[in-house]
């Protein structure tokens, strides 16, 4: 426990270097992400986006005509309005009242307006008519992976970007949003979701199509935190996690953690003795910060974590003088318990 950080590795030892964290050290060591992927050529645009009617699709039709209108009732009681639910075959065509079979498969909701209305007006005069799909059933993604609820999402009338659908099923800390894959036609697309969920357009340009599955996989970038720490693995962004965001545990509300989660602040860490050790086994590079002055966590805000790192804090030496007489006083006071058991004994006995 005596020996300093900086003395030299003995042989079979690994070699390591030790250096301070500094503006210029954390500046050289910042990395960045790669470049993100290019859109698919057939990646249709949010404002070019239509839905187009399919198979098991049900559509929703009000008449504003009774289509059965019983002539021998009087005209008030002539049921004006009629609102059928129509389910689309697997050949793509509705029943229509009065028409028959009404191809639909393929078309926009606007266009399957003209044609039914077109279709009645052989039997109704200048009929007033509305259309809607009453239920998505055709159309469908899939999410798995990473998320707190894997499954199908169905495509609608409105366009879904990769990030929404991701949000919607629900992002689980140990997600790896930097390498979402979109598997699109046999094609893998690698997607940079962290990003696109931090840029200005959220990503809302990455529309998905039908048959689209978007895999988000495990995130394997994590640091060791050992020492006067909670000692934890924590999942980490190699691009943009912080050494201050590990020394200062954020809670789920977003606010600093509380005194006995942060240990920086209990009493019993040596704050000037913070170290991040990274390397392989060749050879180390040991990072010190020196965190006894509140400057300090700024630099701390700027030194960026790799997957790997070892986040290591000292103790402070009453600290371990406190834990060794504490594994010390439960012997001590059995031992004091059988004297004093021992003496009450005799002092009876005279």
């Amino acid at each position: 426990m005596g020996t300093q950080y900086d003395t030299p590795a003995e042989k079979n030892q690994i070699l390591f270097t030790v250096e301070a964290i500094t503006p210029a050290l954390t500046q050289g060591l910042r990395s960045r992400p790669p470049v993100g992927a290019t859109l698919p050529e057939d990646m249709v645009a949010p404002e070019d986006y239509t839905y187009r009617i399919g198979p098991t699709d049900v559509l929703s039709i009000f008449v504003n005509q009774s289509l059965f209108a019983d002539t021998s009732a009087p005209s008030y009681a002539v049921d004006r309005t009629a609102e059928s639910l129509y389910v689309v075959s697997n050949s793509g065509q509705i029943f229509l009242p009065l028409y028959g079979p009404l191809q639909v498969a393929g078309l926009t909701v606007s266009e399957a307006y003209v044609e039914i209305e077109r279709a009645l007006s052989r039997f109704i005069t200048r009929p007033q008519i509305n259309v809607r799909v009453a239920e998505y059933r055709s159309q469908r993604i899939g999410v798995v992976g990473a998320v707190e609820m894997p499954g199908f999402v169905p495509v609608t009338d409105r366009p879904l970007a990769i990030t929404e659908a991701i949000v919607t099923a629900g992002m689980l800390e140990t997600a790896d949003l930097r390498k979402v894959v979109l598997k699109r036609k046999g094609a893998e697309h690698v997607v940079d979701v962290y990003d696109l969920i931090n840029s200005p357009s959220f990503g809302q340009r990455w529309v998905l199509q039908d048959g689209d599955v978007v895999w988000v996989p495990q995130n394997k970038n994590k640091v060791y935190v050992l020492g006067e720490a909670p000692n934890r693995t924590a999942y980490i962004d190699p691009y943009n996690t912080k050494l201050a965001e590990i020394l200062v545990p954020i809670d789920a509300q977003g606010s600093a953690a509380s005194r006995s989660g942060n240990y920086l602040q209990s009493g019993t860490a040596l704050t000037g003795s913070i170290f991040v050790i990274r390397g392989d086994v060749d050879q180390a590079r040991v990072f010190h910060l020196n965190a006894s002055s509140p400057e300090s966590l700024i630099l701390a805000d700027e030194f960026q974590l790799l997957s790997g790192d070892i986040v290591f804090v000292s103790t402070r030496e009453i600290t371990r003088f406190n834990r060794f007489v504490a594994q010390l006083l439960p012997s001590v006071g059995s031992l004091l318990s059988s004297v004093l058991l021992v003496d009450r004994v005799d002092s009876l006995g005279n």
